[in-house]
């Protein structure tokens, strides 16, 4: 996993409060990359959290060698909660917003660094009920991570 998701995923896991909504005892909290598991829909486990890069926006400008990335990419996540129930999910997405709105980090591993952090928007999605099924409520957050990265000398 590349740093950024590294860095969101561990953001989510170490949050006392989203490890306690979305935990279980003696277990890491549901907060999956890309998909959450779903071998058997009725053990599911919810809520949970998945989180997935849908845009990188690098900057170029003119050096002395040529076009290069100013090394502060602009990273655009959905980060989706789910829940049987509408208000935990609204308990979720508050967890989730407190957890990384305006979060930053100091310099760290590889001169990695989270710049800053925002949620740009945040709505409910609508998740269709089919025959006897049970309604799943779903908050998405498009959020904006700002982070360090090394730039290919050429």
């Amino acid at each position: 996993m590349a740093l950024i998701e590294q860095w969101l995923r561990d953001r989510l896991i170490n949050d006392p409060t989203l490890n306690e909504l979305l935990g279980e005892p003696d277990s890491q909290p549901r907060i999956y990359p890309v998909w959450a598991p779903q071998a058997d829909s009725d053990r599911i486990l919810y809520p949970y959290v998945v989180f997935m890069r849908i845009g990188t926006n690098r900057q170029y400008c003119s050096g002395s060698d040529g076009n290069e990335s100013d090394g502060a990419p602009k990273v655009l996540f959905h980060v989706n909660c789910f829940d049987k129930d509408y208000f935990n999910v609204k308990l979720v997405e508050d967890a989730v917003r407190y957890a990384i709105d305006g979060a930053r980090t100091p310099q760290g591993v590889n001169g990695f660094q989270v710049l800053s952090a925002f949620i740009r928007n945040e709505y409910d999605i609508p998740e269709p009920v089919d025959g006897d099924e049970f309604p799943i409520f779903a908050v998405q957050f498009e959020v904006e991570i700002i982070h360090t990265e090394k730039v290919p000398i050429n």
